[in-house]
């Protein structure tokens, strides 16, 4: 071999870890960029929490900030937390959450009672209700169940009795004079296969004179490839599989906490959002995540609320006991022009979120209006309340956020209901 060629070999051989040296030097240097920019950001956060605790002091509102919840304490309070069968909380599971939950072989989870807080009390079997009802029905009494997601739970309701169920009770009482019993079996986030689930396993024990199922935005945004015991409680099965599933929720959440802590963030929310912090601390949803993306979806979502819809009805006509079927509306079902101020700041902060979310729920809601329609022509015992433009002649606002009422949406929901519901009972 000539010496030409191993002096070749010996320079590329060279040239390889000299490239190899300056890729490891270049990398050690980004790493040392990164984390000088990193140190920085911290450094920099440091200072500025500082700076923030020095003027809470310094104008005495250290102790207000201090004290200042990270959420408005009736979102807080509204939140899910998974509990086991004693009310204890499951490790990983948002351990800040007000509604407590446990888990159901049915319906995926339902309400843990008793339990309670300044907002709202659940009985001991779940039902939003101080009080227990036994599962024969007392003579004199008539007895309607209510079902359906969180609308009809009453979701970010001041108190039970600023509900439409219990608003409903007390009227019905007072228009016939006989004693009625309207009683929420509503759970947030649950789909018309929930409501069908509990209706089979439960609620036809407490002999129910009438079923009125107030939903449609669960099954409208709900992807239609979940299992039935994943549709409402998402990531049940994450949370409970394992070791290092638990450490990193629990470290998502330690560091959550840790986030929402700091004088920085307190003072942001405190000083300048106060006025409208309820418009993305209130929305359970994030519109991409739900919405389908195409039209076919849409209609598998809906052929899904339909099928629900028409077991229901098929079951509670053995019975006998006819079956009332509420739409609700959303805020995107309501004309712009009637929208106040607060309803408008929420409608905007969704848009920012994603500007095609009105556009789907104008164009594909309606398809779950026309499923019970199509069901209720079919069963008899059924009728069909399309509520998605209930709110449209009303000048007040009613929404707390795109689906949720305040005290006066629930009066007005109230009044739309009373009507159907007495000549049924």
């Amino acid at each position: 071999m000539s010496r030409r060629v191993i002096a070749g070999g010996r320079i590329k051989q060279h040239d390889r870890i000299n490239t190899k040296l300056q890729l490891s030097q270049m990398a050690k240097s980004s790493l040392q960029v990164l984390g000088l920019f990193v140190l920085s950001l911290l450094v920099g956060l440091g200072v500025l929490e500082l700076l923030v605790r020095g003027y809470a002091l310094v104008t005495g509102q250290y102790a207000i900030l201090a004290a200042y919840p990270n959420r408005p304490p009736i979102s807080a309070a509204y939140d899910l937390r998974l509990v086991d069968q004693t009310g204890r909380v499951m490790d990983g599971f948002n351990v800040q959450g007000g509604l407590l939950i446990r888990l159901d072989p049915a319906t995926g989870y339902y309400l843990y009672g008793p339990h309670q807080n300044a907002f709202y009390q659940t009985n001991r079997v779940g039902f939003r209700d101080r009080r227990e009802f036994p599962l024969a029905k007392p003579k004199g009494v008539k007895r309607i169940m209510v079902t359906g997601g969180s609308a009809a739970f009453g979701f970010l309701a001041t108190a039970n009795e600023q509900v439409f169920t219990q608003r409903l009770e007390t009227a019905l009482q007072t228009l016939g004079g006989e004693r009625v019993e309207v009683i929420n079996a509503a759970a947030p986030g649950f789909t018309s296969r929930q409501e069908l689930s509990l209706l089979v396993n439960r609620l036809l024990d407490y002999e129910p004179d009438l079923v009125l199922s107030l939903s449609g935005f669960n099954d409208f945004s709900r992807s239609s490839q979940l299992r039935d015991a994943d549709l409402a409680l998402d990531g049940v099965e994450r949370l409970t599989a394992g070791v290092f599933t638990h450490l990193g929720s629990w470290g998502q959440e330690q560091g959550d906490a840790l986030f929402a802590s700091l004088f920085v963030i307190k003072g942001l929310r405190y000083w300048y959002l106060k006025p409208g912090e309820l418009a993305p601390a209130q929305g359970p949803y994030r519109p991409q995540s739900l919405l389908p993306l195409d039209a076919s979806e849409m209609r598998r979502r809906a052929a899904r609320y339909e099928t629900s819809l028409q077991r229901m009805a098929d079951l509670l006509a053995a019975q006998d006991v006819p079956l009332v079927v509420a739409v609700q509306p959303t805020l995107y079902n309501r004309a712009y022009p009637r929208l106040g101020p607060n309803e408008v700041a929420f409608a905007r902060w969704y848009e920012g979120r994603d500007p095609a979310f009105p556009g789907l729920v104008q164009a594909g809601y309606p398809l779950f209006a026309q499923a019970a329609q199509r069901v209720a022509g079919e069963h008899p015992q059924m009728v069909w309340v399309d509520l998605t433009r209930m709110f449209d002649g009303v000048a007040d606002e009613v929404f707390l956020d795109y689906v949720h009422f305040n005290d006066q949406g629930h009066e007005i929901l109230t009044q739309q209901l009373l009507p159907i519901l007495r000549p049924l009972l």
